[in-house]
C-alpha cells in the first residue's frame, strides 16, 4: 500500500490506512462503514460500477490538485502516536522515566520527544488531572 499512488477497497482497514500513508482512497461502495474518512476528504464513495470506478481513477490521474487534496487532509483516524502519548503519561503519573533514545517511543519516523522537549499536546495531556469518581 505504501507504494501505491492510489488505493481502490471495498476494505474498511485500508479506508483506515489509506489517510495514514497520505493516498487517497477510492471506496468501491455506495455507503462506507468508515464514513469518517469520506467526510474529511481523503476517501471518496465510487460505487460498483466499472465506468465510474474508471473515471474516478483517471480523474486522480489527470487532476494533480485533486489528488494534493486528498493526500493532504488531516488524518480522521488520529496520529498514530496514541500509544506512544499512553505510555509517557503512565511513565510520568507513575514515576518511571521512559528513556528518550530514538526509535524507542517515536511514531513511524516521527519522534514523540524531540530534543527531550516534550510536544505541546503531551503537556496539555500531562497537566490534565487524574479523577477518580469512587472517592
Amino acid at each position: 500500500m505504501k507504494r501505491a499512488y492510489i488505493l481502490l477497497t471495498d476494505s474498511g482497514g485500508m479506508q483506515e490506512e489509506g489517510p495514514s500513508l497520505r493516498k487517497p482512497v477510492l471506496v468501491m461502495r455506495s455507503v462506507s462503514e468508515r464514513p469518517e474518512a469520506v467526510m474529511a476528504g481523503s476517501a471518496s464513495l465510487v460505487g460498483t460500477d466499472p465506468e465510474t470506478i474508471v473515471a474516478s481513477v483517471n480523474r486522480l490521474l489527470d487532476d494533480s490538485e485533486l489528488y494534493r487534496d486528498m493526500t493532504s487532509r488531516e488524518n480522521p483516524f488520529g496520529d498514530g502516536t496514541a500509544a506512544i502519548r499512553i505510555v509517557r503519561f503512565l511513565g510520568y503519573k507513575l514515576g518511571i522515566e521512559i528513556p528518550e533514545r530514538r526509535g524507542l517511543l517515536t511514531a513511524g519516523s516521527t519522534p514523540c520527544v524531540a530534543n527531550g522537549q516534550i510536544d505541546g499536546f503531551e503537556k496539555r495531556f500531562l497537566r490534565m488531572p487524574i479523577t477518580n469518581s469512587h472517592q
